[in-house]
């Protein structure tokens, strides 16, 4: 297993829905359980299914895919025309 860990703050307005990961093109997914509160969002510990390879050349099992699926909430921080900047380390 090898330890991931993410952390992302949403913009205000936005609600987490769900996240996963995988490594490469040929892994499978696998679902990351969100630990933070509020707009914080934070995945550790997780199990993901395949080691990142670490070789001198890079290929595909050198990518680790993050998905992050949110929806933008009903609030009047998400009028028509604004815009939403999000970033994760």
């Amino acid at each position: 297993a090898t330890d991931l860990r993410v952390e992302d703050v949403m913009p205000a307005g936005f609600v987490f829905l769900e996240a996963s990961a995988r490594r490469g093109t040929s892994g499978g997914w696998t679902a990351l359980t969100n630990s933070g509160s509020g707009q914080r969002l934070f995945f550790t510990n997780q199990a993901i299914l395949n080691a990142i390879t670490g070789a001198a050349t890079v290929s595909d099992g050198d990518a680790l895919y993050v998905e992050v699926w949110s929806r933008v909430g009903d609030v009047a921080a998400n009028a028509s025309g604004a815009a939403k900047v999000n970033t994760a380390t």
